[in-house]
């Protein structure tokens, strides 16, 4: 597509992982970039939803059980025995 040099001018043949294209060139539009103020609530909450999911990540790796890990049974027999 980035070769195609005029507008209306069409590309090679293009094989993509949805079959076989020919692109013809319509128009080009400048890039264009959103001031902050209208961005700005999208990224507070991509960092909210970030901040939430490297806690959430950080708390299961503290609490979950390696392959280290084992029940005590006479430790948890001391533990129980005011309850029986």
């Amino acid at each position: 597509m980035f070769k195609i040099e005029e507008m209306g001018a069409y590309s090679e043949i293009v094989d993509s992982q949805f079959g076989i294209h020919i692109i013809r060139l319509d128009d080009i539009k400048p890039k264009r970039y959103r001031p902050y103020s209208e961005v700005s609530p999208r990224i507070a909450a991509d960092i909210v939803n970030e901040v939430r999911r490297l806690a959430n990540q950080e708390i299961r790796a503290r609490f979950s059980l390696s392959d280290e890990a084992f029940i005590d049974g006479d430790e948890m027999e001391s533990i129980f025995a005011p309850y029986k």
